[in-house]
């Protein structure tokens, strides 16, 4: 399973906030890093969803640096932490919920979000943490988690 570390300003001696993720997906997740840019995009633009339809995709998008699934024969989905240019950090540790079979734990739900994408969005969309948590929630409320039975960003 993934480890998330935060360090608030409170408890940083420099007054920083910090943030180290492992991701352990297994023998199978090599990462990168990736230096994304700020983008503009179409009116008519969308964001594409693993599970189905896609989003409505945002007028512009920030800049950001992530870690990124090198190889997706083995898992769906592109980014798995990262920090925007507002200095929005996310990160994603699984939980399945004892209650399902691993099976139906990663069953595609159609119009879902899975949580590599509720990363993504975080990082070109959110401009503070607040924002960031209500923009998963919204998308928890209205599409629901695809591909995860549970999971902790």
């Amino acid at each position: 399973m993934c480890t998330t570390i935060v360090v608030g300003k409170d408890r940083s001696a420099t007054g920083s906030v910090m943030m180290a993720h492992s991701e352990e997906l297994g023998r199978n997740s090599a990462h990168k890093v990736e230096i994304v840019p700020k983008q503009i995009h179409a009116a008519q633009a969308t964001f594409p969803l693993y599970s189905g339809k896609g989003l409505a995709e945002a007028n512009q998008t920030a800049r950001y640096i992530s870690t990124r699934i090198f190889e997706k024969c083995h898992y769906p989905g592109d980014h798995t932490s990262g920090v925007n240019e507002y200095g929005v950090m996310v990160a994603n540790n699984l939980a399945l919920l004892k209650e399902l079979s691993e099976a139906d734990g990663y069953a595609i739900h159609l119009d879902g979000v899975i949580w590599t994408e509720f990363s993504q969005l975080v990082l070109e969309r959110a401009k503070t943490a607040r924002e960031g948590v209500e923009l998963i929630g919204r998308l928890c409320q209205e599409r629901g988690l695809s591909c995860d039975s549970a999971t902790m960003l």
